[in-house]
């Protein structure tokens, strides 16, 4: 663990992303893991609380709103993960392939008989896109922040801008979903 400016953070290895994730929550000693990625500014706070509390009044390891991974169940830039510690270690102990490591919990849905895994489909829409991996990416969220004036923006407010102008997703529609995970499952045939 390191500190700037006062706080603690860590840093792991560059690829290895799951290794990255074992080491720091074991070192910020995390019983429940929340995982968000940064390439998704516009998580919406109220799909985190539901998750949470089903994770936490369940008897689960790993609670969802993006399976099954070739055709999830809700806008890519709106996906959350929920796991334990325990399963953590688990994946970090038994994931060999690349892309299991660089991709965090593949691991997980690719053994469904080895976890107690729940998906939560989203109630709306499950095939816009405004997770940033690209420049028109950062487009549309600059877009999407600058014509919806409520705070926090939720998914509902995402769709409904959808549906009024369904051209505004044009921008970065050319992009495959989940493009860089199929990359690495190519890579390693």
């Amino acid at each position: 663990m390191q500190k700037k400016n006062g706080l603690p953070y860590f840093r792991g290895d560059e690829n290895d992303v799951l290794d990255r994730y074992y080491k720091c929550a074991k070192e910020f000693k995390c019983k429940n893991i929340v995982r968000i990625t940064s390439d998704c500014p516009l998580i919406d706070p109220e799909i985190i609380d539901n998750l949470i509390e089903i994770f936490l009044t369940h008897d689960l390891d790993y609670v969802t709103n993006k399976l099954p991974i070739n055709s999830p169940s809700c806008n890519q830039g709106s996906e959350i993960e929920i796991f334990s510690f325990n399963v953590l270690k688990k994946i970090w102990t038994y994931s060999k392939k690349p892309s299991e490591r660089e991709h965090v919990t593949p691991y997980i849905y690719n053994n469904p008989s080895k976890f107690k895994i729940l998906n939560i489909p989203s109630k709306g829409m499950n095939s816009l896109r405004y997770t940033i991996d690209r420049e028109n990416d950062l487009k549309l969220v600059q877009k999407i922040v600058s014509l919806i004036k409520n705070r926090p923006i939720l998914t509902t407010n995402i769709e409904t801008l959808f549906r009024n102008d369904a051209s505004l997703f044009q921008i970065n529609s050319e992009y495959q979903r989940n493009a860089g995970y199929f990359k690495s499952i190519q890579n390693e045939k």
